[in-house]
């Protein structure tokens, strides 16, 4: 739960930024904590079954899930963009020694 609360947190703090892409380096922020977010929300998904006999903490965790994925959605287009901006690198070629 506090996983994904802390990313939530970094996503809706990240996402001014994002928006009006104002730094270079906004795009690598972006597809990081969408990333960490993917990461965190399985996790809190697979803890989900720890709590099968409390409604209370399953409803709470339910609640976390949705925050992060609203906030993720927040940076999730800047996280695109910065993909499809990043020409991919050269093949690499291996020199055979003569």
């Amino acid at each position: 739960g506090l996983c994904c609360i802390l990313v939530s947190l970094a996503c809706l703090a990240h996402a001014p930024r994002a928006r009006h892409r104002q730094s270079t380096g906004s795009g690598v922020w972006s597809l990081t904590l969408v990333l960490v977010a993917a990461v965190a929300g399985a996790y809190r998904i697979v803890t989900l079954t720890d709590y099968l006999t409390d409604p209370h903490l399953i409803a709470v965790s339910l609640t976390e899930l949705l925050i992060l994925v609203v906030a993720a959605a927040l940076v999730a287009a800047d996280a695109v963009r910065a993909q499809t901006a990043t020409p991919p690198p050269p093949p690499y070629t291996h020199a055979m020694a003569a």
